[in-house]
């Protein structure tokens, strides 16, 4: 480690990192293999860090839904919860959803904040399960009870992926 940089400096990046890492790297991704079509943000590292903290993160159009992604390491107060979780959906979609990767780190008085607003509040297992769920009532596809062996850890050994894109997406696929 360069030891020029304070390290006030580096905690923002890592949180920064992980936050990148756990969104495109872990969400995206497990939208990638369900073949869901949907928009988000840019996995180029540049880009997306360019519109993180500007509306949802996720919008899956055909399940009319707005995702944010968050990374939690540690407890979160109400405060954040209006600050950076409510404050990022637009309220026009039908299903509004906050996916991390430790739901439980998320007190009562804040899961309070979030179902007053109509949030749900889910893990990347639980938001692949209610995705399957809805692509079955939706369209009548039935899923291979294998599709839900998805492993958390996808992507490189360093937890980013190499992407070359740098605009926003929309995975047209099977469903549309």
């Amino acid at each position: 480690m360069n030891i020029d940089i304070p390290l006030w400096d580096l905690l923002p990046y890592e949180r920064k990192e992980k936050g990148h890492s756990f969104e495109i790297g872990e969400v995206q991704e497990a939208l990638d293999h369900l073949k869901v079509p949907y928009w988000g943000n840019p996995k180029e590292w540049d880009m997306w860090q360019r519109n993180i903290a500007k509306g949802p993160d996720i919008i899956i159009p055909l399940l009319d839904a707005e995702v944010e992604c968050k990374n939690i390491s540690s407890k979160i107060y109400p405060s954040w919860i209006k600050k950076s979780y409510i404050s990022r959906f637009t309220f026009t979609r039908r299903h509004k959803i906050v996916v991390t990767n430790w739901k439980w780190f998320i007190p009562l008085d804040c899961r309070k904040l979030l179902y007053e607003k109509g949030i749900k509040l889910m893990d990347l297992y639980e938001f692949i399960w209610w995705i399957v769920e809805r692509l079955k009532r939706k369209n009548g596809i039935l899923f291979n009870k294998s599709i839900l062996n998805i492993n958390v850890s996808l992507g490189s050994s360093n937890g980013l992926l190499d992407v070359s894109t740098a605009t926003r997406t929309c995975y047209v696929t099977d469903y549309v």
